[in-house]
């Protein structure tokens, strides 16, 4: 598919952009320029469903003028365009209020030079014809499985590459292309008839920046439809107080929460649980949580932040002991802590344990013993403010460390710095989602609302 501008075409639209902006009376800018390449294509019941192809292009420039500031965005990359968007976000900083805590990073703060090669670029170069074959290959691995899996949501394979060049008028200039791709597959199982009628649906994806290290594509649809058989026969159970594991998949976004919580947005608004928190211990003593922008292919790696920030690993959380928070330049202003490169988020994210359970989930639900196991959430029952947390939830019921059969219709409670404290253990099961590494968590006890 390839890109339409050469690096050096992006280098002289940000000279140009940046020139105008000074000419106009700017204090300060910064400018991003961007363009990607996807295709996606899904297959359902063995027919081509759907066949997407985009082509994106974007130039946004932040125009200061002392501490106002004003925003504009275009896709037209002309020089007629780029003149147009630096004058229209050059107006809205004219009739913006004074804010103190706005303006470019700290040029100390900034990576002026020795931006990593992270490899972060594998272009997939499919055919549509070969596309349609790998989605039609995850389907029929699906079906393979079990004449009980009836129906399809789809199997779908997605291809996208881009590049980017951030600079700001302190000096900063960084680029780099990226790549990421995805195949995933959606199964729906059934037993029985009438009103005897059992329909439960489950999905498997993976994803990576490199092609070859996607999973295998036999195994994405088998294990799709294997989760969607496991939830056939599924029936609430009655409220009660017990031990509960978070499966892998699910361990993460319980993490995602917390890294909510320790954002700046919500910090400085006061309206995190996680406020003052720095040196107090949130996790259980055997968690610790770190962070590395630079871990080669890595699906949240880069050289430098969103706003051009230095960015380096760190330690999150030590022994369960919360070490700082994720930080923007306006963010850190506002609360008066160093900037910690988190413009854009956080980056790679690994949770580690010294109470490791080997032997992955299997070895859990020995340890657990009876209780229950959380394989899927819904809703957004997570108070940022409060650390509640309350979600429905589909899973299993385990006696003797054993399944015993499927559950739904329930929902889980609890706040989630009782929740982080009372980690039992952590399985050796790890899965990697988005650039986020965290096993299967055994937790001490939840309350469970059902019958």
């Amino acid at each position: 598919m390839g890109f339409s501008f050469s690096n050096d075409a992006l280098h002289d639209m940000a000279d140009f952009a940046l020139t105008k902006a000074k000419a106009n009376g700017a204090t300060d800018c910064a400018c991003l320029l961007s363009e990607s390449v996807g295709r996606n294509v899904t297959v359902r019941m063995g027919k081509v469903d759907t066949l997407e192809h985009t082509r994106d292009k974007s130039f946004s420039v932040d125009v200061y003028r002392g501490q106002r500031r004003g925003s504009a965005t275009t896709s037209d990359l002309s020089l007629k365009g780029l003149e147009q968007a630096v004058m229209a976000a050059s107006d809205i900083a004219r009739f913006m209020a004074d804010d103190e805590y706005l303006g470019l990073p700290d040029k100390s703060n900034l990576a002026l030079r020795n931006h990593r090669d992270l490899n972060l670029h594998h272009p997939w170069r499919l055919s549509v014809d070969k596309a349609i074959d790998k989605a039609m290959a995850i389907e029929a691995a699906a079906f393979d499985v079990s004449k009980s899996i009836k129906n399809s949501d789809g199997a779908t394979v997605g291809t996208y590459e881009g590049q980017m060049l951030l600079t700001n008028s302190l000096g900063f200039r960084g680029a780099y292309p990226f790549s990421m791709h995805s195949v995933a597959m959606g199964a729906i199982a059934q037993k029985g008839k009438g009103e005897n009628l059992s329909m439960q649906r489950e999905s498997w994806y993976s994803s990576h920046r490199n092609p070859k290290r996607l999973q295998k594509l036999t195994d994405v649809g088998a294990i799709a439809a294997q989760r969607a058989l496991a939830r056939l026969g599924a029936k609430p159970i009655s409220t009660r107080t017990c031990p509960v594991i978070f499966e892998n998949t699910q361990a993460i976004s319980v993490l995602r929460s917390f890294m909510m919580a320790i954002n700046g947005t919500p910090l400085y608004k006061k309206s995190s649980f996680l406020l003052d928190a720095v040196g107090q211990s949130i996790w259980a003593k055997h968690i610790s949580i770190t962070e590395d922008p630079f871990i080669p292919e890595g699906a949240k790696s880069s050289p430098f932040d969103d706003e051009g920030v230095k960015v380096k690993p760190r330690t999150v959380v030590k022994r369960g002991v919360l070490q700082g928070y994720v930080l923007n330049t306006y963010s850190s202003r506002r609360l008066n802590l160093p900037n910690t490169g988190h413009g854009g988020g956080s980056h790679n994210l690994f949770v580690h344990s010294t109470n490791i359970t080997h032997g992955g989930l299997p070895a859990l639900l020995a340890q657990m013993g009876t209780g229950l196991v959380v394989t899927d959430m819904f809703g957004q029952g997570v108070n940022t403010m409060t650390g509640d947390f309350s979600k429905g939830i589909f899973g299993f019921w385990v006696e003797n460390g054993v399944i015993a059969h499927p559950v739904e219709g329930i929902t889980i409670a609890g706040n989630l710095k009782e929740m982080l404290q009372g980690i039992v253990a952590m399985s050796d099961d790890e899965l990697e989602a988005g650039g986020w590494h965290c096993g299967s968590l055994l937790l001490e006890k939840m309350t469970i609302a059902g019958q």
